[in-house]
């Protein structure tokens, strides 16, 4: 149950910044709004938003698909501890990294939603994960997260 209002609150942001630039705007991670403005609420309010339908979706799915079993697991309030420590988290890393690039900017649930997969991984690394249109080949949850971090480096 504790993931439903994440995915909610969600969806309702980025529906909100798909009709409204200005929205979209306000709460998007942008360095220099953050370095210079000071407008820290972007370091949470940008993993609400999304560029698109299909970005959204995907978030949402690999949140549903590992965030209940990690609530379940860790209890209501760990689950929303590792949540929004994931999603401050990553963009604390992507401010440093990208500090002297004032223009800078980002969007979605990815820094959130990785670290509740890599939590899973963590937890039960040779659970079998398998593909959701190909559902008979699986392979250890560490391995998916190998591939996961390394897919991430070569992103980066």
């Amino acid at each position: 149950m504790t993931i439903w209002p994440i995915i909610i609150a969600t969806l309702w942001v980025s529906y909100k910044g798909f009709n409204s630039q200005s929205f979209f705007q306000r709460y998007m991670f942008q360095v220099d709004a953050i370095l210079v403005k000071r407008e820290y609420i972007r370091l949470i309010s940008s993993g609400f938003l999304h560029a698109s339908w299909g970005h959204l979706f995907f978030n949402m799915l690999a949140l549903y698909l590992f965030g209940e079993l990690m609530a379940n697991f860790l209890g209501p309030i760990n689950f929303l501890l590792l949540y929004f420590a994931s999603l401050i988290g990553a963009d604390l890393l992507s401010l440093f990294i990208h500090k002297n690039h004032g223009s800078y900017s980002a969007i979605g649930a990815s820094g959130a939603v990785s670290g509740v997969l890599l939590g899973y991984v963590a937890l039960f690394p040779y659970n079998d994960i398998g593909f959701i249109f190909l559902p008979f080949i699986s392979f250890p949850a560490w391995i998916w997260g190998l591939a996961y971090v390394l897919i991430s480096i070569y992103g980066i």
